[in-house]
């Protein structure tokens, strides 16, 4: 996964999933089904981290966009969401 930043790319290739705050994805999916609406439910996770919130929208169905501004973690949520969308 590239990481554009200003005209130089940067490639960051994480060796494991060292996010200090990761969720457990049975509460974010809890709290995700608490928000049922007549609407189709759209998650927005501007805090991405290392994807969590992304996994339980994924097991549940639901559509999902997640912004992170570091590098490394957004290489760690790209790739722990591959393995989910699969």
């Amino acid at each position: 996964m590239d990481y554009r930043k200003g005209s130089g790319e940067v490639t960051v290739k994480p060796a494991k999933n060292h996010h200090p705050t990761v969720k457990p994805i049975q509460l974010l999916k809890k709290i995700i089904q608490l928000f049922k609406t007549p609407n189709d439910l759209h998650v927005l996770d501007p805090f991405m981290g290392s994807g969590s919130m992304g996994i339980a929208c994924i097991e549940l169905g639901v559509s999902y966009t997640g912004i992170e501004l570091d590098p490394e973690y957004y290489t760690i949520a790209q790739t722990r969401l591959s393995h989910h969308e699969n």
